[in-house]
Protein backbone atom coordinates (compact mmCIF):
# COMPACT_ATOMS: atom_id res chain seq x y z
CA UNK A 1 0.00 0.00 0.00
CA UNK A 2 2.91 2.20 0.57
CA UNK A 3 4.66 1.68 -2.55
CA UNK A 4 1.13 2.41 -4.22
CA UNK A 5 0.67 5.51 -2.74
CA UNK A 6 4.28 6.32 -3.42
CA UNK A 7 3.48 5.89 -6.88
CA UNK A 8 0.39 7.85 -7.31
CA UNK A 9 1.92 10.81 -6.00
CA UNK A 10 5.09 10.84 -7.88
CA UNK A 11 2.41 10.52 -11.29
CA UNK A 12 0.75 13.59 -9.32
CA UNK A 13 3.26 15.17 -9.17
CA UNK A 14 4.36 14.77 -13.34
CA UNK A 15 1.05 15.62 -14.15
CA UNK A 16 0.79 19.44 -12.40
CA UNK A 17 3.96 19.86 -13.78
CA UNK A 18 2.91 18.83 -17.36
CA UNK A 19 -0.49 20.85 -16.52
CA UNK A 20 1.55 23.68 -15.78
CA UNK A 21 3.94 23.93 -18.95
CA UNK A 22 0.77 23.24 -20.97
CA UNK A 23 -1.07 26.23 -19.77
CA UNK A 24 1.98 28.13 -18.75
CA UNK A 25 2.41 31.73 -20.18
CA UNK A 26 5.15 31.80 -22.69
CA UNK A 27 6.76 34.82 -23.19
CA UNK A 28 9.53 36.05 -26.12
CA UNK A 29 11.67 39.20 -24.63
CA UNK A 30 14.24 40.90 -26.49
CA UNK A 31 16.26 43.45 -24.86
CA UNK A 32 18.34 46.01 -25.84
CA UNK A 33 21.58 44.31 -24.32
CA UNK A 34 21.00 42.02 -28.00
CA UNK A 35 23.01 43.77 -30.53
CA UNK A 36 21.02 43.25 -33.07
CA UNK A 37 18.18 45.20 -31.13
CA UNK A 38 20.42 47.84 -30.25
CA UNK A 39 21.45 48.43 -33.94
CA UNK A 40 17.32 48.94 -34.43
CA UNK A 41 16.71 51.32 -31.70
CA UNK A 42 17.54 55.00 -32.01
CA UNK A 43 19.64 56.69 -29.41
CA UNK A 44 17.79 57.44 -26.56
CA UNK A 45 18.41 61.02 -24.82
CA UNK A 46 17.46 61.86 -21.40
CA UNK A 47 16.66 65.19 -20.48
CA UNK A 48 15.84 67.09 -16.84
CA UNK A 49 13.59 70.17 -17.11
CA UNK A 50 13.80 72.26 -13.89
CA UNK A 51 10.78 74.07 -14.12
CA UNK A 52 9.67 77.53 -11.42
CA UNK A 53 6.58 77.10 -9.50
CA UNK A 54 4.09 79.47 -9.64
CA UNK A 55 2.96 81.69 -6.64
CA UNK A 56 -0.11 79.56 -6.16
CA UNK A 57 1.91 76.57 -5.96
CA UNK A 58 4.57 78.18 -3.73
CA UNK A 59 1.84 78.82 -0.99
CA UNK A 60 0.02 75.43 -1.33
CA UNK A 61 3.58 73.51 -0.88
CA UNK A 62 4.66 75.75 2.36
CA UNK A 63 1.32 75.10 4.33
CA UNK A 64 2.19 71.17 3.84
CA UNK A 65 5.49 71.68 4.84
CA UNK A 66 4.34 74.25 7.78
CA UNK A 67 1.30 71.67 9.11
CA UNK A 68 4.21 68.75 9.00
CA UNK A 69 6.49 70.94 11.02
CA UNK A 70 3.88 71.51 13.73
CA UNK A 71 2.44 68.23 13.26
CA UNK A 72 6.32 66.72 14.44
CA UNK A 73 7.02 69.16 16.77
CA UNK A 74 3.31 68.38 18.98
CA UNK A 75 4.40 64.94 18.57
CA UNK A 76 8.04 65.73 20.02
CA UNK A 77 6.63 67.71 23.15
CA UNK A 78 4.01 64.43 23.82
CA UNK A 79 7.31 62.35 23.60
CA UNK A 80 6.55 60.17 20.13
CA UNK A 81 7.52 60.11 17.20
CA UNK A 82 6.33 61.95 14.23
CA UNK A 83 4.03 59.78 12.57
CA UNK A 84 5.20 57.68 9.33
CA UNK A 85 1.66 58.09 7.88
CA UNK A 86 1.51 61.44 7.98
CA UNK A 87 5.41 61.89 6.34
CA UNK A 88 4.62 60.21 3.52
CA UNK A 89 1.25 61.90 3.19
CA UNK A 90 2.83 65.15 2.98
CA UNK A 91 5.41 63.76 0.29
CA UNK A 92 2.66 62.47 -1.88
CA UNK A 93 0.97 66.15 -1.29
CA UNK A 94 4.11 67.88 -2.42
CA UNK A 95 4.32 65.86 -5.29
CA UNK A 96 0.91 66.80 -6.54
CA UNK A 97 1.95 70.58 -5.69
CA UNK A 98 4.41 70.34 -7.54
CA UNK A 99 2.50 68.59 -10.71
CA UNK A 100 -0.08 71.34 -10.24
CA UNK A 101 -2.37 72.90 -7.80
CA UNK A 102 -5.70 71.24 -9.44
CA UNK A 103 -3.45 67.54 -8.94
CA UNK A 104 -3.30 68.23 -5.13
CA UNK A 105 -7.25 69.91 -4.28
CA UNK A 106 -9.68 70.49 -7.41
CA UNK A 107 -11.47 73.61 -7.42
CA UNK A 108 -13.01 73.17 -11.07
CA UNK A 109 -11.43 75.84 -12.22
CA UNK A 110 -9.08 75.71 -15.59
CA UNK A 111 -5.93 74.24 -15.47
CA UNK A 112 -4.07 76.77 -17.81
CA UNK A 113 -1.32 79.23 -16.03
CA UNK A 114 -1.44 77.26 -12.55
CA UNK A 115 1.58 75.43 -12.76
CA UNK A 116 5.20 75.92 -14.25
CA UNK A 117 5.43 72.22 -15.02
CA UNK A 118 2.31 72.21 -16.86
CA UNK A 119 3.28 75.05 -19.38
CA UNK A 120 6.59 73.57 -19.88
CA UNK A 121 4.48 70.04 -20.73
CA UNK A 122 2.83 72.56 -23.30
CA UNK A 123 6.12 73.58 -25.03
CA UNK A 124 7.15 69.95 -25.12
CA UNK A 125 3.42 68.79 -26.43
CA UNK A 126 3.91 71.31 -28.93
CA UNK A 127 7.27 70.76 -30.30
CA UNK A 128 6.45 67.24 -31.05
CA UNK A 129 3.35 67.65 -32.53
CA UNK A 130 4.95 69.82 -35.23
CA UNK A 131 7.32 67.46 -35.86
CA UNK A 132 4.39 65.05 -36.76
CA UNK A 133 5.26 62.30 -33.93
CA UNK A 134 3.96 61.17 -31.05
CA UNK A 135 4.23 61.68 -27.04
CA UNK A 136 3.95 59.26 -24.00
CA UNK A 137 3.06 60.92 -20.32
CA UNK A 138 3.48 58.98 -17.50
CA UNK A 139 1.76 60.04 -14.01
CA UNK A 140 1.18 58.55 -10.46
CA UNK A 141 -1.92 59.88 -10.41
CA UNK A 142 -4.56 58.37 -12.56
CA UNK A 143 -7.36 61.09 -11.76
CA UNK A 144 -4.63 63.97 -12.34
CA UNK A 145 -3.77 61.84 -15.65
CA UNK A 146 -7.77 61.95 -16.92
CA UNK A 147 -8.03 66.08 -16.11
CA UNK A 148 -4.28 66.36 -18.10
CA UNK A 149 -5.38 64.16 -21.17
CA UNK A 150 -8.51 66.28 -21.03
CA UNK A 151 -6.60 69.53 -20.66
CA UNK A 152 -4.24 68.72 -23.71
CA UNK A 153 -7.15 67.76 -25.95
CA UNK A 154 -8.06 71.32 -25.66
CA UNK A 155 -4.88 72.78 -25.84
CA UNK A 156 -4.14 70.76 -28.95
CA UNK A 157 -6.80 70.08 -30.83
CA UNK A 158 -5.87 66.48 -30.67
CA UNK A 159 -8.05 64.12 -28.81
CA UNK A 160 -6.02 62.70 -26.49
CA UNK A 161 -6.59 59.89 -23.71
CA UNK A 162 -5.22 58.55 -20.58
CA UNK A 163 -5.04 54.62 -20.03
CA UNK A 164 -5.73 54.45 -16.33
CA UNK A 165 -6.36 50.61 -14.59
CA UNK A 166 -10.38 52.45 -14.32
CA UNK A 167 -10.75 51.10 -17.65
CA UNK A 168 -12.18 47.83 -19.03
CA UNK A 169 -9.10 45.67 -21.36
CA UNK A 170 -11.36 46.19 -24.17
CA UNK A 171 -11.45 49.95 -23.65
CA UNK A 172 -7.40 49.54 -22.83
CA UNK A 173 -6.99 47.62 -26.17
CA UNK A 174 -8.66 50.04 -28.21
CA UNK A 175 -6.77 52.80 -27.04
CA UNK A 176 -3.57 51.70 -27.62
CA UNK A 177 -4.14 50.20 -31.22
CA UNK A 178 -5.65 54.06 -31.90
CA UNK A 179 -2.34 55.63 -30.67
CA UNK A 180 -0.06 52.69 -32.56
CA UNK A 181 -2.02 53.05 -35.69
CA UNK A 182 -3.29 57.01 -35.67
CA UNK A 183 -1.45 59.08 -38.40
CA UNK A 184 0.56 62.17 -37.71
CA UNK A 185 1.20 63.83 -34.10
CA UNK A 186 -0.56 61.83 -31.30
CA UNK A 187 -0.32 61.90 -27.02
CA UNK A 188 -1.04 59.48 -24.42
CA UNK A 189 -1.33 59.98 -20.71
CA UNK A 190 -0.64 56.78 -18.86
CA UNK A 191 -0.90 55.83 -14.81
CA UNK A 192 2.56 53.96 -13.70
CA UNK A 193 0.76 51.56 -12.23
CA UNK A 194 -1.10 50.95 -14.99
CA UNK A 195 0.81 51.34 -17.90
CA UNK A 196 4.03 50.76 -16.40
CA UNK A 197 4.54 47.23 -17.75
CA UNK A 198 3.36 45.15 -20.76
CA UNK A 199 2.64 47.72 -23.08
CA UNK A 200 4.50 47.83 -26.28
CA UNK A 201 3.70 51.15 -27.25
CA UNK A 202 6.21 51.56 -30.77
CA UNK A 203 4.61 54.55 -32.32
CA UNK A 204 6.08 56.89 -29.36
CA UNK A 205 9.28 58.88 -30.17
CA UNK A 206 9.32 60.78 -26.89
CA UNK A 207 8.60 59.96 -23.45
CA UNK A 208 7.59 62.30 -20.31
CA UNK A 209 7.73 61.28 -16.76
CA UNK A 210 5.55 64.13 -15.27
CA UNK A 211 6.19 63.78 -11.47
Amino acid sequence: VGGRSAFISQLSGEGEAALRALNGILVFRRTKSEPEVAEELPDRIDELDHCTMTREQVGLYQAVLDRLVTSSAQAQEAGEQPRQGAILAAITALKQICNHPAAYEDDGRPLAGRSGKLARLEEIVDSVFTSGEKILIFTHFAEWGMRLADHLTDVTGVATSCYHGGLARGARDRMVKDFQEREGPAALVLSLKAGGTGLNLTAASHVVLYD
